[in-house]
């Protein structure tokens, strides 16, 4: 870890630990043929330093912008874009944090020693229930057992740091 982040944590003179911030630009697809990747609005910023952390040696040197890796950590801090095009920017905040020009430059003690001084905890995966009422309009002929078998659904939330893991109907029952 470079001296400057050894020095910065929290000081007396109210001075905050640095940290490793990425830039989420969301995209949708667009083009003629629809294969293009298209900015849409303002990049966002997000706090990488914990997610960024807790990869090991391997994978943090191996983190590139715009490349599915970086994307990924984009995904689980920003809300409500899984599965969409986007495009994440954080190696220059990184090597900007363990003060070295290349990502190959980060031992393996440095990385510990940053993870000694900001002690990075990891994401907790939680399961909730929920119970959702579905209303459907049935044409003659349809029947709400039809619907259920090809139900398609998406659970999406709007909380930024939360991502959807997994969903799953674990019953159905008709009301």
């Amino acid at each position: 870890m470079n001296q400057a982040i050894a020095d910065s944590r929290d000081t007396p003179t109210g001075g905050a630990a640095p940290r490793i911030t990425g830039l989420f630009q969301r995209q949708t697809w667009g083009g003629r043929k629809q294969d293009m990747a298209i900015d849409e609005g303002p990049a966002e910023e997000f706090d990488a330093t914990d997610a960024v952390l807790l990869l090991d040696r391997d994978d943090l040197v191996e983190l590139e912008d715009c490349s599915e890796n970086s994307d990924q950590l984009g995904r689980e801090h920003v809300a409500g874009w899984d599965g969409k095009p986007c495009s994440v920017y954080l190696v220059d905040s990184v090597l900007a944090f363990f003060g070295v020009s290349d990502l190959e430059d980060v031992t393996e003690e440095m990385l510990q020693a940053a993870r000694e001084t900001y002690k990075p905890q990891p994401p907790n995966t939680v399961s909730v229930v929920l119970s959702v009422k579905v209303k459907i309009r049935l044409k003659a002929g349809v029947t709400a057992d039809e619907v259920i078998e090809n139900l398609d659904y998406a659970v999406l939330s709007g909380t930024a740091g939360a991502s959807i893991v997994d969903t799953e109907i674990i019953s159905a029952d008709k009301a």
